[in-house]
């Protein structure tokens, strides 16, 4: 129950994670029912690359260990941005009773933790990396229902295009005009889309595409 540690984790999803929060999580997936924080102090941010940094703080703990009550200490730093976030905990405890005598020196030897293999670090190297997807992969089944149906190419290509962004392309019956209509406009009283120049009009969908 003595003993020094250093953590590293990448790729996690949030925009707003402080490192109080993450160590707060880390202690939950632990398993330490009554750990508590006695003790936090906000620390100065740390410059990372580009304009991102390191918002750091460090924390004081108590918890039990097999029936030990246990004192802990933590320098904690998380660096956030697109959505995802990485966490950074150096680690230190000891039972209560020697915590005053060791703390120091096991402080010293969680922060001396240093990464020698940078590609293997956090995982990494087992992250799946995008990649292209063939368009017969992803749609080589769909399209042949269609054919199959004597649909025209040309109409395929286009419902799947205004699947994947979201609008149907419709057409104005008085002006000839078309639209890209969102989907979220539906308008069910009417059952279609009203042109949003003229609001008695119902769209109707292009020749070439009815």
């Amino acid at each position: 129950m003595t003993g020094s540690t250093a953590s590293l984790a990448l790729g996690m999803f949030g925009n707003s994670v402080t490192p109080r929060a993450y160590l707060e999580m880390v202690l939950r997936s632990l398993g330490h029912a009554d750990a508590r924080i006695v003790s936090w102090q906000d620390l100065s941010p740390e410059p990372a690359f580009m304009n991102y940094r390191w918002e750091r703080g460090y924390a004081e703990m108590t918890f039990t260990y097999r029936g030990t009550p246990v004192r802990a200490a933590a320098l904690v730093g998380v660096i956030q941005g697109a959505g995802q976030y990485g966490g950074v905990i150096m680690a230190a405890q000891a039972p209560a009773a020697r915590w005053s005598r060791d703390r120091a020196y096991l402080m010293r030897v969680a922060q001396s933790a240093v990464i020698t293999n940078p590609r293997l670090a956090a995982g990494v190297d087992r992250m799946t990396l995008p990649k292209n997807v063939p368009h017969e992969y992803v749609y080589g089944e769909y399209n042949a229902a269609f054919v199959a149906r004597g649909v025209p190419a040309a109409k395929i290509s286009q419902a799947q295009q205004e699947g994947t962004m979201g609008y149907e392309l419709m057409q104005s019956i008085e002006t000839d005009r078309l639209y890209e209509m969102p989907l979220e406009t539906y308008d069910a009283k009417i059952g279609g889309y009203r042109n949003p120049d003229r609001p008695s009009e119902k769209l109707v969908r292009p020749p070439y595409l009815r």
